[in-house]
């Protein structure tokens, strides 16, 4: 069974929930040998007005947020934003600076007293041009490996997402929304639920969201996941290697039970939409997230691996932590039903 100390899962996941890092540092999840460490922790969405980043000291137990450190934010050598101190109830950082690909970005954070300086470098990375083929169609029992690498079979959606790789970019992720609406045909109205960001779609099957190692229904290749010789892309991250600035096609499934909310039975009356996003991300948020996989792996195990407790990397200077950076491509798309949701198809 996995053992980690309380403090660093705290400090770097818990902090911004599923955060971005790379692989210049390396950060031991056994945090006996970690002494005090200053701390940045975030991801930057590029296509969004703010963002928000954290600042604390690493601890044993859980990390001590910082609320008046200085932090500067430095566009391609030019000063863009300065913030002094954090008054939100949140305690983090909110950045209003207008970001684009390609971008040179600069971080850097400044404790009150002097004793602490961390800063980031990166790069935004470029976006793919568009996505040019999103298709939905319903498919009966189809036979899987699930998130878990165990064999299943069920009816699902398989989801069929068509795109050309931008040759500047390196590494991806694909995220998915569901949207659903359900109308009241008494009323002759519609009620629109809130929208669900959905990771838990089943991906084990294609080869570029496995990097080359898919776990298909061949009995070798099953045994050999159940022995750890494919992990599951649980954080639907992947690189350019079987792309090479080509068309990519990626296929994977979503159970129906996903797009019907929760102690709802009028299904006659429900529709549901999709919107597929492909993000390039950093080279921080692709090994970060990786990494994750890793951890998260049904057949890894800590203290019996060889290699010892993995290693979450970092791309803080002066300090430790996970700031990434990431541009994005949608596509929406409907699943089942006569109603669209408002807004998605503009």
């Amino acid at each position: 069974m996995k053992q980690f100390k309380p403090g660093i899962l705290i400090a770097l996941i818990a902090i911004l929930g599923v955060i971005l890092a790379s692989c210049k540092n390396e950060i031991d999840l056994d945090r006996k040998y970690l002494k005090r460490t200053l701390a940045l922790n975030g991801y930057i969405n590029v296509d969004s007005a703010e963002n928000v980043l954290s600042v604390s000291w690493t601890d044993e137990l859980q990390p001590i947020l910082i609320t008046d450190a200085t932090m500067k934010i430095t566009v391609n050598g030019q000063l863009r934003q300065t913030l002094t101190g954090s008054n939100d109830i949140s305690k983090v950082y909110r950045i209003n600076t207008p970001f684009a690909p390609g971008d040179r970005v600069r971080i850097d954070v400044v404790t009150a007293d002097g004793s602490g300086h961390a800063y980031v470098e990166e790069t935004v990375p470029l976006p793919i041009e568009k996505i040019d083929e999103l298709k939905v169609e319903e498919v009966k029992q189809v036979s899987y490996y699930d998130n878990r690498g165990e064999k299943a079979k069920s009816d699902m959606y398989k989801i069929s997402v068509r795109f050309r790789d931008n040759p500047q970019t390196d590494f991806y992720r694909l995220t998915t929304t569901i949207f659903q609406t359900r109308r009241n045909s008494s009323l002759n109205t519609l009620e629109y639920f809130k929208p669900i960001s959905f990771q838990g779609f089943i991906a084990t099957g294609d080869p570029i969201m496995m990097e080359g190692k898919p776990i298909t229904q061949s009995s070798d290749e099953a045994m050999n996941a159940a022995n750890g010789g494919s992990v599951v892309n649980r954080y639907a991250v992947f690189n350019d290697l079987m792309m090479g600035g080509r068309d990519c096609n990626i296929s994977f499934y979503i159970s129906p039970n996903e797009f019907i909310p929760e102690f709802r039975i009028d299904l006659y009356n429900l529709s549901a939409d999709l919107r597929v996003t492909v993000c390039s991300f950093s080279e921080a948020a692709y090994y970060y997230l990786k990494s994750l996989n890793l951890r998260e792996s049904e057949y890894y195990d800590d203290y019996k691996d060889l290699t010892g407790p993995i290693k979450l990397p970092s791309n803080v200077r002066g300090g430790t932590g996970i700031v990434g950076f990431y541009t994005s491509r949608s596509l929406p798309v409907k699943v089942f039903g006569s109603d669209r949701y408002p807004g998605l198809y503009n």
